[in-house]
């Protein structure tokens, strides 16, 4: 009992102390009423809009990781990215991207190994050093910490709300109807004609064709892609994320959009209102000083639920989506920080509209909201003709929980579609009953399942304790012959799913229970031949590494007090990163 007064102390003392805090300075057109509103969410005050940073511009900066040979002539979409993959050893790998979008013979071991590929070592076998002035101050460091308590207190407020006062259906109800949906009416297995009509109407998305697509397997292959993209945009940049971190990686950022603002583009920031308590102290003043659009997403009426969708959109030509949020243990610029393993995917051609119609939505709706003084996204561009066809089909998924499901729905989809191999990588996989019972039901028709996910040893610090839920959510499934791999040297970051070797479904979703209750993701699944059995090899890299489960007792869980921890964690907060 006296354990509990003083964690739920220790709560609401840095939930006060946040909350007397002032919120990230915002500029430009954001000032006045927009700033206003930030500031009486978190305080409960009138306080006026803070004063606007005396902060130079500093001219931009590159880390010493190696950029790679990524040229973007015209509109052809002929990326040509070249980095070193560490994969054991180290060697060169050139990774071309033609406007064919044929990669069927490209590797994708990327990085996997916890050091940071791409990484130019010079004579003397010194790894660079980060540029300096990117260490997080002690100041900062104190207001992340009470940022974590901050967000640990919304997410239990969330749950008392969700639960007691305003009840929302089990997830035993919600993954009744999931299964329901999917499984009426002789469902379509993939590669059947009717599977992308079924998927398109339980998902709210459509399938556009005549995409490319390129895998990014860790940080030294997305960053590179993602500065370059911003680096040679001329019209607009648009970034949706969880956090920008006060590092290399978040200052290198800030510092690129800046530069393009006041070059004349057009740079929006979405980014969710309560983590920036935690990350981006010194990163969002240089984009608000240099003139970038930020809105700071709040859901108006649940103020539990956190914005977690991840994407990248260039000149309307070029998106990225994937579980990389702006910091280095995404990224690896810092040679000496974490280094973790995650994916996103780059793609170009009809789909990308879909995915700015997405960004837009949720722009323009909280313009419309919130009356902010922001300038709004047209999306009435329908169609691009700048790119050569490629072979992919593209479905762009949104989910805003609790209010859909349809991320989630995707996956169910994949899974009851498969024939022979379903590979699921998930940083914390805690499966509701719906995940559960359709792997339940791909093992009864003989589908090979395998799993890889956190283990104790390699999850980040942040997480430990929902290791437990996941060892216990793995245990419930593993008398199906499922075959389970728990990473052992590399926090697993990555959250996607291949089916088949022709299906992948990519992106922000976390596999856990907060993913139908509180937070708003962005998936995105490919149809292609050619592309997804890169995911996969990337997939079987990762696994050799792995530790596999081989009996019961590997999943054996004894009582403890960070065992009673972990169920208030399971059942209570559901750790987000």
């Amino acid at each position: 009992m006296k354990t509990t007064k003083m964690f739920l102390a220790a709560l609401f003392f840095g939930y006060a102390v946040l909350h007397a805090a002032e919120p990230p300075c915002v500029s430009g057109p954001q000032r006045g009423k927009a700033v206003n509103q930030l500031i009486d969410a978190a305080s409960g005050t009138g306080k006026q809009a803070c004063e606007e940073p005396d902060i130079q511009l500093p001219e931009e900066q590159t880390s010493s990781i190696g950029q790679p040979d990524l040229s973007l002539p015209g509109n052809s979409a002929d990326l040509t990215l070249k980095d070193t993959s560490v994969s054991g050893d180290t060697q060169q790998n050139e990774t071309d991207i033609p406007s064919s979008a044929n990669p069927s013979s490209q590797t994708m071991q990327g990085d996997s190994t916890g050091q940071a590929a791409g990484q130019v070592v010079p004579e003397g076998g010194q790894p660079p050093q980060p540029p300096q002035g990117h260490k997080e101050s002690f100041w900062g460091k104190i207001k992340r910490f009470f940022g974590y308590v901050a967000i640990a207190f919304n997410a239990a407020i969330a749950h008392i709300q969700d639960t007691l006062i305003n009840p929302l259906p089990s997830l035993n109800v919600i993954s009744e109807k999931a299964v329901q949906a999917v499984t009426g009416a002789a469902p379509s297995m993939l590669g059947e004609q009717g599977f992308t009509s079924e998927f398109e109407q339980l998902t709210n998305s459509r399938f556009t064709d005549n995409n490319s697509v390129k895998f990014l397997a860790g940080g030294p292959e997305a960053f590179p892609m993602k500065d370059r993209l911003m680096r040679q945009a001329k019209k607009n940049i648009y970034v949706t994320t969880y956090s920008f971190h006060d590092d290399i990686t978040g200052h290198e950022t800030a510092n690129i959009l800046a530069e393009k603002k006041k070059e004349g583009l057009d740079v929006k920031v979405i980014t969710d209102y309560k983590v920036a308590y935690s990350y981006g102290h010194s990163v969002f003043p240089i984009m608000s000083a240099g003139g970038v659009e930020i809105l700071y997403y709040r859901e108006l009426k649940r103020r539990g639920d956190f914005w977690h969708a991840k994407m990248l959109i260039t000149d309307d030509e070029y998106a990225i989506v994937g579980g990389m949020n702006y910091g280095d243990p995404y990224s690896h610029k810092d040679p000496d920080g974490e280094k973790w393993r995650d994916f996103d995917v780059v793609y170009w051609g009809p789909a990308v509209l879909e995915t700015k119609k997405i960004f837009a939505n949720a722009w323009n709706s909280r313009i419309d909201q919130e009356s902010l003084a922001l300038t709004r996204v047209d999306a009435s561009k329908t169609e691009n003709r700048d790119f050569e066809p490629g072979n992919a089909k593209i479905a762009v998924v949104f989910q805003d929980p609790p209010d859909n499901s349809y991320v989630l729905l995707s996956i169910l989809k994949g899974i009851y579609g498969a024939r022979s191999r379903v590979n699921i990588a998930n940083s914390y996989f805690i499966a509701i009953p719906a995940v559960k019972q359709a792997v339940i039901d791909a093992r009864k028709r003989g589908v090979e399942i395998n799993i890889l996910t956190n283990s104790s040893k390699s999850i980040d610090k942040e997480a430990q304790d929902t290791v437990i839920p996941i060892v216990r959510s793995l245990a419930q499934i593993y008398d199906t012959g499922v075959n389970i791999y728990l990473s052992q040297d590399v926090n697993m970051h990555g959250k996607f799913m291949t089916v088949d070797g022709i299906y992948a479904n990519i992106g922000s979703y976390n596999l856990h229970p907060r993913g139908e209750r509180y937070d708003t993701e962005l998936n995105v699944s490919v149809i292609d031949r050619d592309s997804v059995p890169q995911l996969d090899s990337a997939f079987e890299s990762d696994i050799s590494r792995a530790k596999k489960v081989t009996t019961p007792e590997d999943l054996k869980i004894e009582w403890s007090f960070r065992s009673m921890v972990s169920s208030i964690i399971e059942h209570f907060f559901f750790i987000l990163l």
